[in-house]
Order: structure tokens, then sequence, then C-alpha cells
């Protein structure tokens, strides 16, 4: 199982990464304890469209590591994502995509989806 999560506005926009590690093997059923980090792939200059959820990622970013329990239970994954001076965010998946939630505000505000290469074997270089 993949513990990098790509996180994606409403309208499907990649605009960052949840990184996490387990100290239990993560593909098992039940409850594993762990910690995440949050990737940004927008620049803070960027001129696109402002989306709040940039802002809610940078927020988590700048906080460091974050404590992570992760619940599996056949195809449906939950990751709870605590720290201290942050609202705490809500990941649901099911077969390999979902919803992130801010708790705080009881508020879906992007999409999830495992990340994977793109190819596990790319081509031979010519």
């Amino acid at each position: 199982m993949s513990n990098a999560l790509a996180i994606k506005t409403h309208d499907g926009t990649h605009v960052g990464f949840m990184l996490a590690h387990f100290e239990t093997d993560s593909a098992q059923p039940g409850t594993h304890e762990g910690g995440c980090l949050f990737v940004v792939l927008r620049a803070e200059n960027d001129t696109a469209p402002h989306d709040p959820l940039v802002d809610l990622l940078y927020t988590h970013k700048f906080a460091g590591e974050h404590t992570c329990t992760l619940t599996v239970n056949g195809a449906r994954l939950k990751y709870n994502i605590q720290h201290q001076r942050v609202a705490p965010l809500q990941i649901l998946l099911s077969d390999g995509e979902g919803q992130l939630i801010d708790l705080e505000n009881a508020a879906v505000v992007g999409k999830v989806v495992i990340a994977s290469p793109e190819s596990e074997n790319p081509p031979d270089a010519a």
C-alpha cells in the first residue's frame, strides 16, 4: 500500500500530497499509529485562481509532522490527522479515492487519491 496520498481541489487540480509513515504494516486490517507531513505543489506567489485548500495545506505543512491514525477495513481507509497547532483533518478513502475533511468546520475541502507512479516499468531510453 502506498503511504502517499495526492490532494486535489474540487475541480481536480493536483495541489499537494500527504506523506505518511506507520509503526506497523499499514496494508493489514486494523488501526495503525504513525505520523504524516504535507507537501504543497503550488508556489505561494502562483497567479492561478485562489483555492482555500492551498491555504489549508500551507497551514498544515508549516505545522510540521502530525499524528496520524489509519484505520483499514478492506478497501475502506480512514486517516485521522491531528496536530496541536492546527485544526484536525480526516481523509476517507474507498477503492483508492476519497475526500479530505476539515473536522473543525465539518466541510469537505478537497479530493484525495492514492498516489502511484505513472508506470511501474518506464520504457527504455533509446
